[in-house]
């Protein structure tokens, strides 16, 4: 109030969010309990906090119910021992009186030291006094509490006087540990909405559109696992890792790192990696196993994400369960919070698919940036990406994901290099000196000098081990990977990016068979489009007229069928003119198309 916010601005009544020592809800509830208004009242508090059996059954109940003041309690074990002295005791006794309570002796045995109580009666301590002292099994020394709320007074100056350089370092060291996703935090509850709720909309969505289409209810057996897709089984495997997971941290009350656990589980893996690679599973024909197994996968992710969001978003998970179960009759109950929560099976577990696929996704998101750096869009086909293999797990993983990455980034190969050829990149080391420094002391210039002599072949050998042995003098510096980073240089027609010890390449050469492509697939991607804007069925057939234009002519004739197969079409014509046509725009040209349903 004396800084003039409203409640909603700071979190709530006391301001006290982020300042240690009565950051957490126990200790702001305890301020708004106890309306401290001097320094005294908050050192009782810090020593309440760090109590044990001292606050919660004990002095909150005298304060709230009236029956004593925050400055008449025992807050920290001095206020015992200076208490009774003050009453009359003699000090020895009360120095005895504060270490058995102190210590929790007097909670276990139920008697104070000699006759400590008979003289605290005969100077008339309260009896609520000595019956709160009964029940304390660890006091706090106020040496310590003192120590804590000086510096909790020093860090709410700063919050009060200087908000940005408080906000700033708190942020900072927050993120420094993982504790929240700083773009979605100052985006707000619109950007959670947008990032969470709406992908998982939109993945629902997809599934119950091509569901109704099928007819899927999930009447039919489970597909057994053996013969499901490996992308089916990863994705389980995921799954049932997320339900482990995120039990963990309900039970530890950790709710905020399970809705994290959730959130990463339906924006990585389910919807930017399960759902878009798999889209032409759920499309046309009938009802394969391969198609089965897409649907039973799908639904039995988007049921368990529903049931683990169920305690953290209670409306949106029943809504979502509902809408499910209603129509496969599944569970038999009418409410997500009635349903059995999730357990995980360890035999669905696969942690070398996991990693394999983890794999798989850190290889495309390195080339859809260098995609992004050269200003390549996905849809524009390109003929290679290329990986240097470092040790024979690597091998393994890519070559068993190959085929995904080539779809996902667009690229008609990608070529898992050897040793002997890592001469189509240009690689150095460089030294970190500030964890270097520390390390080797006087060696770190001569050690700096070897490591910018190191040949390719050599670099690689210590991208494979991960440490390094260098000779200096007569002393053997062992260097690990940590301590360095590895930088590439491109050759020409070429882009690489290394993270660790993976390395990608891409070739961003566009030759005109590549760009013909490239422009089918933006045609295909306007008129799905111009499908959706026009309110066609999903199963419609279409004719397709396109308007004739020297720089896409080509690219249409030579990839007509390509073209028509994508979005159902049963004929496409060229034409110099189009009366009514819906125009489509290209970086430097227009073109015109008519589409008309069967």
């Amino acid at each position: 109030k004396v800084l003039g916010y409203e409640n909603d601005e700071v979190l709530g009544p006391t301001g006290a969010v982020a300042i240690p020592e009565f950051n957490t809800r126990f200790t702001r509830q305890m301020l708004v309990d106890t309306q401290p208004k001097d320094f005294n009242t908050l050192l009782r508090l810090s020593g309440f906090s760090h109590g044990t059996d001292v606050w919660a059954g004990n002095i909150r109940d005298l304060i709230v119910n009236g029956i004593a003041t925050v400055n008449e309690t025992v807050g920290c074990r001095d206020d015992i021992m200076l208490y009774l002295i003050q009453k009359g005791m003699e000090p020895s006794l009360a120095f005895k009186t504060m270490e058995a309570v102190r210590k929790g002796k007097v909670k276990k045995s139920g008697e104070f030291p000699g006759d400590a109580e008979a003289q605290m009666r005969s100077l008339d301590v309260p009896e609520w006094y000595i019956e709160s002292c009964r029940k304390i099994a660890y006091l706090f020394p106020k040496a310590h509490a003192v120590a804590y709320v000086m510096m909790a007074f020093r860090i709410a100056w700063f919050k009060v006087h200087e908000p940005l350089a408080f906000y700033s370092a708190y942020f900072y060291r927050r993120s420094q540990k993982n504790s929240f996703d700083a773009e979605m935090m100052t985006a707000g509850v619109d950007e959670v909405r947008r990032k969470f709720f709406g992908t998982l909309y939109n993945t629902y969505s997809f599934f119950a559109l091509y569901a109704n289409v099928d007819e899927f209810e999930y009447k039919e057996a489970d597909v057994p696992m053996t013969e499901r897709p490996e992308i089916d089984r990863w994705i389980l495997s995921v799954l049932n890792t997320l339900v482990k997971n995120v039990d963990t941290c309900y039970n530890e009350y950790e709710p905020t790192k399970a809705g994290r656990l959730i959130s990463e589980f339906v924006n990585d893996n389910l919807s930017n990696w399960y759902v878009r690679l798999n889209r032409k599973r759920f499309w046309g024909g009938g009802m394969t196993q391969d198609k089965l197994s897409a649907f039973q996968t799908l639904y039995t992710c988007l049921e368990t994400v529903a049931k683990l969001m169920a305690p953290i978003a209670p409306f949106y998970a029943d809504m979502l369960y509902s809408d499910l179960t209603e129509v496969t009759g599944r569970d038999n109950v009418v409410s997500v919070h009635l349903a059995k929560f999730p357990e995980y099976k360890e035999e669905m577990i696969d942690k070398e698919l996991e990693a394999r696929m983890q794999m798989a996704q850190d290889v495309t998101s390195m080339v859809l940036a260098l995609r992004r750096k050269a200003d390549i869009k996905v849809r524009q086909p390109l003929y290679t990406a290329w990986i240097p293999i470092t040790n024979e797990d690597m091998e393994r993983r890519l070559n068993a994901v190959k085929h995904l990455i080539e779809a996902e980034v667009n690229v008609k190969s990608l070529t898992l290099m050897s040793s002997n050829t890592i001469g189509m990149i240009i690689k150095r080391v460089k030294c970190d000196y500030k964890k270097m420094g520390p390390k080797f002391g006087k060696l770190m210039k001569s050690i700096a000098i070897a490591v910018e002599e190191l040949s390719q072949e050599e670099i690689l050998k210590f991208e494979s081990e991960r440490k390094y042995s260098l000779k200096i003098n007569d002393t053997v510096a062992v260097i690990e990977l940590s301590d360095v980073e590895i930088l590439t240089e491109d050759a020409p027609g070429m882009l690489t990016m290394t993270n660790g010890n993976l390395t990608v390449g891409l070739d961003i050469e566009i030759t005109e068979e590549l760009r013909f492509e490239g422009i089918a697939r933006e045609l295909v991607n306007r008129i799905q489009n111009i499908r959706k804007s026009s309110g066609l069925e999903i199963t419609d057939k279409i004719k397709i007229t396109l308007s004739k234009n020297p720089q896409t002519d080509s690219a249409v004739i030579n990839n007509k069928d390509y073209i028509c197969n994508q979005v159902l079409g049963t004929s496409l014509e060229l034409k110099d003119f189009i009366e009514n046509g819906t125009e489509i725009e290209f970086e430097n040209f227009k073109l015109h198309v008519s589409i008309v349903k069967e």
